[in-house]
């Protein structure tokens, strides 16, 4: 795992969804989803109802 996602572990983001494999001719690209889950948009905060 590269170290921007371990950082960002580490601010309470989480893994989602399964990972996805390509390639480019070269290497092959890894990549996921990471949400944070408590996070408060501005919406939310003004009291829409969404």
């Amino acid at each position: 795992m590269c170290a921007r996602v371990s950082g960002l572990l580490d601010q309470g983001y989480q893994l989602y969804g399964s990972p996805a494999l390509t390639s480019n001719g070269e290497r092959v690209i890894a990549a996921q989803a990471l949400v944070l889950p408590h996070y408060v948009g501005p919406e939310a905060s003004e009291g829409s109802a969404r």
